[in-house]
């Protein structure tokens, strides 16, 4: 099985103001996210801080982050905690592009192991927030953080990755400040 976590917990300081709630897609982001995610049948989770929690609509399934001021991997953990028994295709709120086709070409190249992500062929870097992380990684990302090794890109680097090279690079855009909004 499944299920999807869209990331929202950061403090969004170089963007100025809080990237989940930018209304770029005529409506906030997570919920765009949210909405395009589940449309496509997948159980689909808003990750956030427990002080974000007031500013999300009281009928999305959230999961609040048990692990405090360690990036998206905090994230990637507390959905493990919460699901061990399922794969979890992680999504950052940022990526403003972001259409179901290419949520649906890493799905399609799933195989139930290992993790499943893009890279753009001019990246020395897999991307880490529209990937799927499979169960047989999960020991892997918990000793990471117990050890406070926070980087989702370490994860990649001792795991074994099935890397794509995505059909619209442009998809994959994120925004973290305000000029990367044009």
């Amino acid at each position: 099985m499944l299920k999807a976590l869209v990331l929202i917990g950061g403090s969004s300081s170089r963007m100025g103001s809080d990237k989940f709630l930018m209304d770029i897609n005529g409506k906030p982001q997570y919920l765009h996210l949210y909405h395009m995610i589940s449309d496509l049948g997948i159980p689909t989770f808003i990750s956030c801080t427990t002080d974000q929690t007031n500013k999300i609509r009281k009928d999305i399934p959230l999961l609040i982050d048990e692990f405090k001021s360690i990036g998206p991997i905090g994230g990637l953990a507390t959905a493990i905690k919460h699901d061990p028994d399922t794969d979890w295709l992680v999504v950052a709120c940022d990526l403003i592009n972001l259409q179901p086709t290419t949520i649906q070409e890493v799905i399609g190249q799933n195989k139930g192991k290992g993790i499943v992500t893009f890279q753009k062929k001019e990246s020395a870097f897999p991307e880490t927030t529209i990937t799927i992380y499979c169960t047989d990684v999960f020991e892997t990302v918990e000793n990471a953080v117990s050890q406070g090794k926070n980087s989702l890109q370490g994860i990649l680097k001792s795991s074994n990755v099935h890397k794509i090279v995505p059909t619209s690079p442009s998809h994959l855009k994120n925004a973290n400040t305000r000029a990367d909004l044009h």
